[in-house]
């Protein structure tokens, strides 16, 4: 909490970052939530987008 998310319009402003983004980098690798009737556990997986794999990898050229 208190960090700004990249590609956030407001409160990042891109300031140093020189690639587009098509939206905020957030993401949530994994879900697990339980089912109300149920109780049982149900979790979802979702890969980084590719777009997020370019981010990272910019990233870590730049930090070099």
């Amino acid at each position: 909490m208190g960090n700004p998310i990249v590609g956030d319009p407001l409160y990042s402003a891109n300031r140093s970052l020189k690639m587009k983004l098509s939206g905020q980098a957030l993401h949530a690798y994994k879900l697990t939530l339980t089912h109300p009737i149920t109780s049982e556990k149900i979790e979802a997986i979702a890969p980084l987008p590719h777009e997020f794999t370019k981010l990272l990898n910019y990233l870590r050229q730049k930090n070099n």
